[in-house]
């Protein structure tokens, strides 16, 4: 497939994630450019080796090595999605807008915007020599990403979490379409555990630099239950889950031919395992 961009600049304008209105100019960006947030602190390439976990997501280091950016998988998650691969984004701030914990309003915002350009886009067909997969273990935990060479692409997620067994285990793939990524997985917002310091929803919010966490987040209760019933369904957990997964492949400069499953990982694992698999890839 050809790379995409945007035909013409957008502006969006919601809140971030600290309850601070934001707006976002998208621009259209050429060949080979990818994708670059700038913001008030500087301007960041969302490369794997520009990527480190802070503020409860995925943030971008600048050329200075300081963080300019931050809670970014939820954009690139739906760029992605939309197979664009060049776009400038200014920011008024640090963060993007988080919207009501989803994605359906970038992805509306975007949708009937891209264009194809003339350069093929990078993929990658891996494999590994003397084994028939790639794997990438947390040390003594549970958490893991396994890659299998395939002639097509899947990404599949599965949610486990110790501390929220009422919700059992959940698992969802993606098969790479946007249509499935719109009614399945744009729509799914943010899950936060809430813990002993955190049970009131007000107390969480101002915790984790939410607004509004009530109706922007999938509430999951140390208890018996949902804290906060999900507007999508019970699987509402690990279809977010698998939009955060999303939102880490897009961090690699290149999009992967093959089976990929996300077990039980976090944004600090998800950095790690993709920075493995990108050094062992045989081209």
């Amino acid at each position: 497939m050809k790379q995409g961009t945007i035909d013409k600049p957008v502006r969006i304008s919601d809140r971030n994630p600290r309850n601070v209105f934001t707006h976002a100019l998208l621009k259209p960006a050429p060949e080979d450019y990818g994708i670059t947030f700038v913001s008030p602190y500087g301007g960041a390439h969302a490369h794997i080796d520009n990527a480190v976990e802070k503020t409860f997501g995925v943030s971008l280091r600048g050329g200075n090595g300081k963080v300019v950016v931050r809670v970014v998988e939820h954009w690139l998650a739906a760029l992605y999605a939309l197979d664009i691969d060049n776009l400038r984004i200014e920011l008024s701030s640090d963060m993007p807008p988080i919207f009501d914990g989803s994605v359906v309003k970038l992805i509306t915002a975007l949708k009937g915007r891209v264009v194809r350009q003339d350069k093929e886009r990078p993929v990658k067909n891996p494999h590994w020599t003397g084994r028939d997969r790639f794997g990438f273990y947390s040390r003594g935990g549970p958490d893991r990403l396994t890659a299998a060479p395939a002639q097509d692409f899947a990404l599949a997620g599965v949610f486990n979490h110790p501390k929220a067994p009422f919700a059992g285990t959940q698992a969802y793939t993606w098969d790479g379409r946007l249509e499935s990524f719109e009614t399945d997985l744009a729509p799914a917002r943010t899950n936060v555990l809430l813990n002993r310091f955190t049970k009131i929803p007000f107390l969480a919010a101002a915790a984790l630099g939410l607004h509004n966490l009530n109706e922007s987040t999938s509430l999951i209760s140390y208890g018996n239950r949902w804290e906060n019933e999900s507007r999508y369904g019970g699987d509402e957990p690990v279809r977010h889950f698998v939009l955060d997964r999303i939102g880490a492949l897009a961090l690699l400069p290149y999009r992967l031919r093959c089976h990929l499953t996300f077990e039980r990982t976090g944004h600090s694992f998800d950095i790690e395992a993709l920075r493995a698999l990108h050094s062992e890839i045989s081209w």
